[in-house]
């Protein structure tokens, strides 16, 4: 019975470390108009998501901004961590100039995306995307993008302007 128990109590503290390890792939160091940003160096952030367990969404019109301003210092807003964006409410998204990559799945499953504008500095879309974004009608390309990936625009039956 006491071996149950060991195996039992080994379990519980690896499942207990793994979801420590789970929910500690980003920090939180501020956040400037509901949206969540980590520092990535002394002059650039990105964005991560909106709480650790995916409860809270960002939605609605969603920009992602050149630069913010937190305590009197500019930052660089130049990349979004893995999934901080995927299946969240947004409806139209704005990607700001200094974020050139676009990661795999980040807006993936976002079902109410209809609209999507990069500006011409974005050189690379990621696998999966924007896979998913069933009601997506309307992107904006980059005119720098170099880089498309695998299913990026995967089952977005509604696409019809590029």
């Amino acid at each position: 019975m006491k071996q149950f128990y060991a195996k039992i109590s080994m379990m519980v503290l690896g499942l207990m470390a793994w979801s420590q390890v789970q929910g500690a792939d980003y920090v939180v160091d501020f956040t400037v108009d509901g949206v969540n940003y980590e520092k990535t160096s002394d002059t650039e952030v990105r964005i991560v998501k909106a709480d650790e367990y995916g409860k809270k969404k960002y939605g609605g019109d969603f920009v992602i901004p050149d630069e913010i301003t937190q305590d009197g210092k500019t930052y660089k807003v130049t990349s979004i961590a893995d999934f901080a964006l995927r299946s969240s409410e947004i409806t139209s998204l704005k990607i700001g100039a200094n974020l050139k990559v676009i990661p795999d799945n980040a807006f993936k499953n976002c079902k109410q995306l209809v609209t999507v504008e990069m500006t011409d500095n974005t050189t690379a879309i990621g696998e999966n995307a924007f896979d998913e974004c069933v009601v997506l009608q309307s992107v904006k390309l980059s005119k720098g993008l170099v880089s498309l990936g695998k299913s990026a625009f995967y089952t977005d039956a509604a696409l019809t302007s590029i």
